[in-house]
């Protein structure tokens, strides 16, 4: 999990992600309270984007003043994550 504080203009967020052995859930999520993503996978209304797989990319494009998460859940065995994020005012 990463937290990325609110930014004053608005911003493309883009996170690339691989999985060395198992499928694993990358989210994007905006809005999000402490545990929000942690225990159980977000609602509908706060993902911006998400992706399931081995390496992907998820993209979106975020207002100012809006803080976003991204969470990883859900690998299948143990695995080891990397993620890139960026962004792009």
């Amino acid at each position: 999990m990463f937290n990325l504080p609110a930014q004053p203009k608005p911003q493309t967020i883009t996170v690339e992600f691989t999985s060395n052995s198992s499928d694993i859930n990358v989210y994007l999520i905006k809005d999000y309270k402490e545990r929000d993503g942690l225990d159980t996978s977000p609602g509908k209304a706060q993902i911006l984007d998400s992706k399931q797989g081995k390496a992907g990319t998820v993209t979106a494009d975020v207002g100012e003043n809006t803080a976003t998460r991204v969470v990883v859940r859900n690998p299948n065995a143990k695995t080891e994550v990397t993620v890139k994020v960026t962004n792009k005012k």
